[in-house]
């Protein structure tokens, strides 16, 4: 993507959590998802999307879902094309220990340039599992969230 302006953005939804396999499944908010993980350092690379997860929190991450979507926006929102060439690809990290940071790359193809309009990249959190080490460990205060970084133009 050269002239147009791209955007990686990093999204925490609403997302399943479980506790363990005994506990039942819980959804939280995306104000709770940013006290267990943080997605940092978002970029676009010549294998894919790369960045970290980031554990936030005295219990191990498990089996957390990423996906990383390229969103097409028309430059005429209001007479768009017939088909949007936006995409999405998916993973899932196994573990992330606690207070870890594991990098990740998502590989996709890359975006084409496009005159009709240009892509947003979008990386989210969408579920993961939550494994406490002890019934007594006590989640840390958050450090924050990276919510959106743009790259290059």
């Amino acid at each position: 993507m050269t002239a147009t302006r791209a955007f990686i953005v990093v999204v925490l939804l609403a997302a399943p959590v479980a506790a363990s396999l005994d506990r039942p499944m819980r959804v939280v908010t995306p104000t709770e998802m940013q006290q267990l993980v943080d997605v940092r350092g978002a970029r676009n690379t010549l294998e894919g999307v790369s960045g970290q997860l980031v554990n936030l929190t005295d219990s191990a991450l498990e089996n957390v879902r990423l996906v990383v979507e390229d969103r097409f926006l028309w430059n005429n929102e209001r007479h768009p094309g017939a088909e949007s060439p936006g995409q999405a690809t998916s993973v899932v990290i196994d573990r992330v220990p606690p207070h870890g940071v594991v990098d990740f790359t998502v590989q996709r193809p890359e975006p084409p340039d496009r005159p009709d309009g240009h892509f947003e990249t979008v990386v989210q959190v969408l579920g993961l599992v939550e494994r406490p080490l002890s019934p007594t460990a006590q989640a840390p205060v958050p450090l924050g969230s990276s919510r959106a970084q743009p790259y290059g133009d």
